[in-house]
């Protein structure tokens, strides 16, 4: 009867998942969730005893001991107002201030770069510097900050993208993003796998496409689902 197959049943250990279809159990997905912060437009004016950079550092002590606290700080962008040229990089300087935020952040810092951290100080009240491969370089020198970044928390990935970089930024001022071919090819690359991701950027893209014949999978939409 059905009781004596039923009581067999209950006594059979199951079979690993997969092995009835024959093929191996695919691994196992973590979806547990990743608990982050984002703050955004530091705007920092002065060394680290300014009052804007104090708020900064009080933000972040609230943020870390808020419960859950977050695995890390998602920082996407005017880190700076501005800088004079050529750039002081000393003690009391709004680069030591930055230096000083991130290097006693009570939880990690993961930054991008926005328009204002390209600009000078000057007449124009917006005025993008002469030089942006220098100004992404001094950020990657004096504080770490990689032009362009990926990390990784659970199973996604959070990826910092910049909008100054590209050849369509300066003629707006940076107010319009552009990411350049480079890191188009490097962020087509990147999402080529289908790990599910989130990304930043400080303002918005001027154009996903960096040139009529550019074609990347980063701009692509399926449409079979759609109307």
């Amino acid at each position: 009867g059905s009781d004596g197959w039923a009581s067999e049943l209950r006594g059979v250990d199951a079979p690993p998942t997969g092995e009835l279809r024959g093929v191996d159990a695919p691994p196992a997905v973590d979806y547990s969730p990743v608990v982050f912060a984002v703050v955004t437009d530091l705007h920092i004016e002065g060394g680290f005893d300014d009052s804007i950079v104090q708020n900064i550092v009080g933000l972040l002590a609230g943020a870390a001991a808020r419960a859950p606290a977050p695995e890390f700080v998602a920082v996407t962008g005017d880190l700076i107002d501005a800088f004079e040229e050529p750039v002081d990089t000393g003690p009391g300087s709004k680069i030591d201030a930055l230096r000083q935020i991130i290097d006693g952040a009570p939880v990690p810092l993961e930054i991008a770069l926005g328009n204002h951290d390209y600009y000078v100080t000057g007449e124009a009240l917006m005025a993008v510097t002469d030089d942006p491969g220098a100004r992404t370089q001094l950020f990657e020198d004096e504080l770490g900050i990689p032009p362009w970044h990926v990390t990784t928390h659970g199973d996604m990935r959070f990826i910092y993208l910049n909008g100054m970089i590209g050849p369509k930024a300066a003629p707006s001022l940076g107010l319009n993003g552009s990411l350049g071919d480079e890191q188009l090819a490097w962020l087509d690359d990147l999402l080529d796998d289908g790990v599910r991701s989130i990304l930043f950027l400080h303002q918005p893209p001027s154009s996903i496409l960096e040139a009529e014949d550019a074609e990347t999978k980063a701009q692509q939409c399926d449409q079979q689902d759609g109307p």
